[in-house]
């Protein structure tokens, strides 16, 4: 997942999901996407932890 950013606003989108509540369910850390829009980094195990979340909990929702 080299596009991290992309794929949580995509799944975001998808979902219906706000960004707080994807933080706290994927990162528990309800500040996680706030902080990946500001350009901040990540850990090199955080795409893994983001991409099996989205695999185990697929959109059902939001925006087609």
């Amino acid at each position: 997942m080299t596009h991290l950013p992309e794929t949580v606003e995509a799944y975001l989108k998808q979902s219906g999901m706000t960004a707080s509540a994807f933080g706290r369910a994927a990162m528990k850390d309800p500040n996680f996407v706030f902080r990946l829009r500001r350009g901040c980094g990540w850990h090199s195990n955080t795409p893994g932890k983001i991409q099996q979340y989205i695999e185990e909990n697929p959109p059902q929702g939001g925006e087609a």
